[in-house]
């Protein structure tokens, strides 16, 4: 049975990336969660890996930081850091 807001990706890396993404485009958490449409509580717990984010919030934060989910996902092993 899935979560009321749809599937939850594993945020094994899935934190990391999007904080290194967000940084990388010189976002703050706030920036990103306005253009993501999510609250910042929610991003900044996302980031540390305290919350699994659903398909559809992955998605908003990949539109916010525009790239597509795939760069997103990948990001942190792109470095070096996953």
């Amino acid at each position: 049975m899935l979560p009321k807001g749809g599937a939850v990706i594993n945020n094994l890396k899935i934190g990391m990336s999007i904080k290194l993404m967000r940084e990388h485009k010189k976002m703050s958490q706030i920036e990103l969660a306005e253009r993501a449409k999510i609250a910042q509580s929610t991003l900044s717990y996302i980031e540390t890996e305290k919350r699994s984010p659903t398909f559809e919030i992955v998605s908003s934060i990949a539109k916010g930081l525009d790239v597509n989910i795939i760069e997103l996902l990948n990001f942190a092993d792109i470095l070096g850091r996953g």
